[in-house]
């Protein structure tokens, strides 16, 4: 968070409003005038990019954008941080800026779906679809 000339983050894509604005790894992307060495096609939720510019006021602003991998149906992703925006009328929750249903979770560690609460410190694993932004669980561990 802050200002920076030069700035980098690398992991997966965590949000995508679109090619110009995403997030990796939870951190804010603007992209409006980034080149793509790889192209844009790949920019989807849990593909691994590395992007490159400058940080003004916590914001990514890229100069170039290199996807590595895309996502596609079945593919795993694992994000780790503190839950938020819990919702047990969707059985949504936000986890690292990445919304995350909990419908289908076949296994909970170290708690239980009644455990789940804002600000709680999880590990889930879960699969990305295609055109989705949302992250359908499967596992959900409690690092409390």
């Amino acid at each position: 968070v802050g200002n920076s000339d030069k700035a980098e983050v690398e992991g997966l894509v965590t949000s995508v409003t679109s090619t110009a604005l995403f997030s990796v790894s939870g951190v804010a992307v603007d992209a409006r005038s980034a080149s793509f060495s790889n192209g844009s096609a790949g920019l989807v939720l849990g593909a691994r990019a590395e992007v490159e510019g400058t940080l003004v006021n916590g914001t990514l602003i890229a100069k170039e954008v290199k996807l590595q991998a895309t996502a596609s149906s079945g593919k795993e992703i694992e994000l780790n941080g503190t839950l938020s925006g819990l919702s047990s009328s969707s059985k949504t929750f936000v986890l690292r800026g990445v919304t995350v249903s909990y419908s289908n979770v076949a296994r909970y560690d170290n708690g239980s779906e009644a455990s789940l609460a804002d600000g709680k410190k999880l590990e889930v694993k879960g699969q990305t679809t295609p055109n989705s932004s949302v992250v359908n669980a499967t596992r959900i561990k409690f690092n409390d």
